[in-house]
């Protein structure tokens, strides 16, 4: 609980930004960050993200958002506390355990970082102000402690 109040009050010092009311946003779901030439089924249907972004902004800065769940649950989601703030969120799904082992899930948060780096600025944002968040838990973390 602590570290996601940290996450809160962090993402607030940084994007304390005056909204306008007016101000619009697009939602793109489901946008693949992998090659179009996968095969393998579960990672077509895993290695997907959304994209929430401010209409009419530019230069804005970008969350890149990964899910909690000790890497064998999960699901991709826009923190409602990052919505409306000016900034990029993107939320992205990855392979979990048991289905795949290290270093699966970390090659897919890579390409995923990657899109991210690659695309933002056909969108308005910029990779001057890419911000990684990664929900701990410590079920990951005993995750982690147990690859050879």
């Amino acid at each position: 609980m602590k570290f996601i109040i940290f996450i809160f009050l962090f993402f607030q010092s940084v994007f304390c930004v005056a909204q306008n009311e007016d101000e619009k946003y697009n939602l793109l779901p489901n946008l693949s960050y992998i090659g179009s030439n996968e095969t393998d089924c579960y990672a077509v249907s895993r290695c997907k993200l959304d994209l929430y972004y401010p209409c009419n902004k530019n230069n804005y800065p970008t969350v890149i958002w990964f899910h909690g769940g000790g890497l064998t649950s999960g699901e991709k989601y826009i923190p409602e506390e990052l919505k409306e703030k000016g900034i990029a969120v993107v939320t992205v799904n990855y392979r979990l355990s048991p289905k795949v082992k290290h270093p699966c899930y970390v090659e897919d948060a890579a390409m995923a970082i990657k899109w991210v780096y690659d695309n933002i600025h056909r969108y308005g944002g910029t990779t001057a102000k890419l911000f990684v968040c990664l929900l701990y838990t410590s079920d990951a973390a005993d995750e982690a402690r147990s690859v050879d």
